[in-house]
């Protein structure tokens, strides 16, 4: 079976249709540890270079921002700033933490992005001296961020590991991008987390289908029709490994320090920004199948958990999820 999702409602001003004589240029290539794509709807013959060169610049300086596995990145940069000192941080990072802040606020800190020095332990990140962590108890309440004035400054020595929320961040940059160039119509994809905007040539929206694991029994297809509308999808089924005859997965529970144990199978959120979808699926994850739909539910998340049982794989959908079928 097949089910279908469409927003409720599309938020600002209404976009031109793409023009007659239009078409799909299709661009990709890799960040961040992962690939990224990107098809844009511009006109018939108008040469689809500039948009590439725009593309990766910003892709690059996005990762001289925000990476951890970069040791002369602004963030590695300041995982090694002098305690309680000020430092002045490049926007999009202080975007970021600001961001990572509501959601590790909102879950009671099921998203927190000091668990990097977790998971390089675990061989799931890079390794070194900078990736730290003061105690169990330090974690993301340690950093203190000034937006007003782009600052923030460590008040223990932790390290910061944005890869729960920086491919979302890097998806909306590059919708923001294609929007400024005059290339309103697209789909940005990074790794998995995607945006669409506007619509194809033809007019439909641009449709995707929402992830599912690979090696389980399937489950009914679910598509979505991504039209000002991003999702990201986060599981235990990408990286993972078995212990004591438990699934381990990639992500780390704050509140140990190791992997989380029998985690949902996999968690979609679809939201306006993918940065918060990214963190919000994340931090779902985190939390587990019961928890996480009640934490969705009070947050008016549209989620989509499917559980891993004994009899195979159950799908759940949060209300504003639901209410989005067709």
């Amino acid at each position: 079976m097949r089910r279908v999702l469409v927003p409720l409602a599309i938020g600002g001003p209404p976009l031109p249709p793409p023009g007659a004589r239009s078409a799909i240029a299709v661009l990709d290539g890799r960040t961040m540890g992962t690939t990224w794509r990107v098809r844009a709807v511009v006109p018939r013959g108008q040469p689809v270079e500039p948009h590439r060169a725009a593309i990766e610049a910003l892709l690059a300086q996005l990762v001289a921002d925000l990476s951890n596995w970069e040791t002369g990145s602004a963030l590695s940069c300041f995982g090694r700033s002098p305690l309680d000192a000020w430092q002045a941080l490049p926007a999009s990072l202080i975007d970021v933490l600001v961001a990572a802040r509501q959601v590790h606020a909102a879950s009671g800190g099921a998203f927190d992005p000091t668990v990097g020095p977790a998971v390089a332990r675990w061989g799931f990140g890079p390794t070194g001296s900078a990736q730290r962590r003061a105690g169990a108890d330090a974690g993301f309440d340690a950093i203190e961020i000034d937006a007003e004035r782009g600052r923030a400054r460590r008040r223990a020595d932790v390290s910061l590991d944005l890869g729960g929320i920086a491919k979302g961040h890097a998806v909306d940059r590059l919708s923001v991008c294609l929007c400024a160039r005059d290339a309103p119509h697209h789909l940005v994809e990074i790794g998995g987390e995607l945006r669409g905007n506007g619509v194809k040539p033809d007019g439909l929206p641009w449709w995707v289908t929402l992830e599912t694991p690979p090696d389980d029994a399937p489950v009914d297809t679910t598509i979505a029709a991504l039209h000002g509308l991003s999702i990201a999808t986060s599981g235990d089924y990408r990286h993972f490994f078995h212990r004591d005859g438990r699934r381990h997965a990639h992500t780390i529970d704050p509140a140990t320090g190791e992997p989380v144990v029998d985690a949902p199978a996999s968690v979609s959120v679809l939201h306006k920004h993918c940065m918060l979808a990214d963190a919000e699926a994340t931090a779902i994850v985190v939390l587990g199948v019961a928890a996480g739909l009640a934490y969705a539910e009070a947050r008016g998340l549209a989620a989509r958990v499917v559980e891993r049982t004994a009899h195979g794989l159950v799908v759940h959908g949060t209300t504003a999820f639901d209410a989005m079928l067709s």
